[in-house]
């Protein structure tokens, strides 16, 4: 059985890594954005931008 207490800091634990991976979409030049649909829920997005050459 897991203990709710676990549970919840599992969930901030990954909540908080998937808000850096946003953070550090946007420094690099990426946005966030999310779509969402009544009675559907959410999806979180985020995009990069393309590699030049020079950065490969």
């Amino acid at each position: 059985m897991i203990e709710p207490q676990f549970a919840d800091e599992t969930a901030n634990a990954r909540k908080a890594a998937e808000l850096e991976r946003f953070a550090y979409a946007v420094s690099q030049g990426g946005r966030i954005w999310f779509e969402s649909r009544e009675g559907e829920g959410s999806t979180f997005c985020c995009s990069l931008p393309e590699a030049g050459p020079e950065q490969l």
